[in-house]
């Protein structure tokens, strides 16, 4: 048995209290105790070895910290939206832009710095290169078109569609520094034919502090394409801002831990009704699907941009997904409403979230908007089980290949 002398001896060596040191290792048991003792570990061994593995874990977490810049932030994703390819979004747009125009005023979007052209040159060969020259000098921004040759096309050029050349996009045109007066890097360059970005919904607290707030946390590149499910405990480092908080390549590796629930007054939603989604402004709760119509048609045109409702429904059906996963089809809780039930996609990453059965209650946080056919919809970005029922899917299919042949209704 760890005595608290060696708790607190344990915690002023790695640089954590108490508190979450014992949270820590209660998890670390909860997880691991089952595998060590089915890989001969003694039972009175288990509890010295799990908090070895959970110190050696936090000193790790504190020296990738030290070395990244980044802090550690507790919590959990309120809303966890798909990813954004700017990429594809603009240079989409920008070719059926030059597709309708003339030369002279293709030279105009060069001039204002939207876009840089790479036109055949027939007399010398190569291209004629037609650029912003204070973006291509990384100078204050001024508005000009100029020309010059190159024998190569840059690897984010794409073909215009009169065959006449080819044309990139400029990623920044209007910060040449950072607010801190550091060079930014993104002014001038040419955008990436592939820019990822994912801005997703953050609720906890910097560890070591105790205030809790609501943050958007932003996903750039590859880390973009990461999935984490939503109200699910964890840690994660992080790089903190003004605006937000921003992850980092090799760095911002979540670590799920149930014990971080504890550092919140309230669960996201209990079945009474009460819980953390029931009193937040930034996320208002809806009495159910046909409350989405009034909803956005209250909202102003920049409030529908990002706007986040939550919704209780009913779990009709769980369909398993071939690549893992599930579908899950959800209905209003009241029997007059007129919407279609609506179906939630549960990623791979986050089946074991799937430990109940039909009939199950779940909240789902997600963007509320209007379809061009004038009819409602709700974009599930998060969930959260509020009062499990029946028989999980695994249990259903487990008990079904265990099953004897030959024995039907």
């Amino acid at each position: 048995m760890i005595t608290s002398e060696m708790y607190e001896r344990v915690a002023k060596n790695v640089g954590c209290t108490v508190d979450a040191l014992i949270a820590r290792h209660t998890a670390c048991k909860d997880m691991n105790a089952v595998a060590l003792a089915n890989s001969g570990v003694a039972s009175d061994e288990v509890e010295t070895k799990t908090l070895r593995m959970v110190a050696a874990e936090i000193r790790a977490e504190k020296a990738r910290l030290a070395r990244s810049g980044c802090k550690m932030v507790e919590g959990m994703f309120l809303s966890f939206p798909r990813f954004k390819d700017w990429g594809k979004v603009f240079y989409t747009k920008y070719s059926k832009m030059l597709s309708g125009l003339d030369e002279e005023s293709r030279k105009t979007l060069v001039a204002q710095g939207l876009v840089n052209l790479y036109l055949h040159d027939d007399e010398n060969g190569g291209y004629r290169v037609l650029q912003n020259a204070s973006l291509a000098s990384k100078l204050a921004f001024e508005e000009g078109c100029s020309e010059g040759h190159t024998a190569n096309l840059p690897k984010q050029a794409v073909a215009l569609e009169d065959g006449s050349g080819y044309f990139a996009c400029i990623e920044n045109k209007t910060t040449p520094t950072y607010p801190s007066g550091g060079m930014n890097y993104a002014y001038g360059k040419l955008r990436a034919n592939e820019d990822l970005e994912r801005t997703v919904l953050f609720m906890g607290r910097e560890v070591g502090t105790d205030a809790i707030s609501i943050l958007p946390m932003k996903f750039k590149g590859a880390l973009a394409k990461t999935v984490i499910p939503t109200f699910t405990p964890l840690r994660m480092p992080v790089v903190i801002g003004k605006n937000g908080l921003y992850t980092k390549p090799n760095v911002s590796v979540p670590t799920l831990d149930s014990s971080v629930a504890n550092i919140f007054p309230a669960p996201p939603l209990a079945s009474d009704g009460t819980g953390l989604l029931a009193d937040m402004s930034k996320i208002p709760m809806l009495k159910g699907l046909d409350d989405i119509e009034a909803h956005v048609n209250g909202l102003n045109d920049a409030e529908k941009w990002d706007a986040l409702v939550s919704v209780v429904l009913e779990v009709a059906h769980i369909d398993p997904r071939e690549n893992g996963g599930y579908i899950m089809t959800l209905g209003d809780m009241d029997l007059t409403s007129m919407s279609p039930p609506l179906d939630l996609y549960v990623a791979s990453q986050e089946e074991t979230k799937v430990d109940f059965g039909v009939g199950s209650v779940v909240v789902v946080v997600g963007q509320p908007y209007i379809s061009r056919d004038g009819d409602s919809r709700l974009a599930v970005t998060g969930w959260h089980c509020v009062d499990a029922m029946g028989v999980s899917v695994l249990e259903a299919a487990e008990a079904e290949e265990t099953a004897p042949e030959g024995e039907d209704w």
